[in-house]
């Protein structure tokens, strides 16, 4: 029994799928059939913890052609949908994750991330200069650096 017509597939599917199986020495057939099997297991997890499919029938959008008919998305195009969900919603997930990294330790990825996102924290350098100028303000009007009881040129 054939379970899926591979005339079907568009050629950057079985361009992609004929590398990954090759990839994993897989069979394609098997690698279709386990991801596709942990499609339904996210899918059945998320339904037992939230009640409801995350969304309905997400992989099969339409749109509506010239003529009036709605047509099914896919092969490339509806990769590229996914891909562009997928990777806005991890993206956002890693920006919040970056939230308890210092400034200073995030590596040049993480900082291409935050700028997509227009999130990029305040460089170094301005940090630097709003304290020049914070000095420049204590010297202008004798204001000590330090807190009452630490030195202080007052309790001298």
């Amino acid at each position: 029994m054939k379970l899926f017509d591979e005339s079907l597939f568009d050629d950057n599917f079985k361009e992609y799928l004929m590398k990954f199986s090759e990839g994993v020495k897989l069979p394609p057939a098997l690698v279709v059939q386990n991801i596709i099997l942990a499609k339904f297991a996210r899918d059945k997890a998320f339904m037992d913890v939230y009640g409801a499919t995350e969304s309905l029938l997400f992989e099969f959008p339409g749109r509506t052609g010239e003529d009036g008919e709605t047509y099914l998305i896919t092969g490339a195009e509806l990769f590229d949908i996914i891909y562009q969900m997928e990777k806005q919603k991890l993206e956002i997930e890693y920006i919040d994750n970056l939230a308890a990294v210092p400034v200073e330790a995030l590596s040049e990825h993480d900082r291409e991330i935050l700028g997509r996102h227009g999130k990029l924290p305040k460089q170094q350098a301005e940090a630097k200069k709003q304290k020049e100028s914070v000095d420049d303000l204590r010297a202008k009007y004798n204001i000590p650096k330090t807190k009452p009881g630490q030195n202080s040129y007052w309790e001298k």
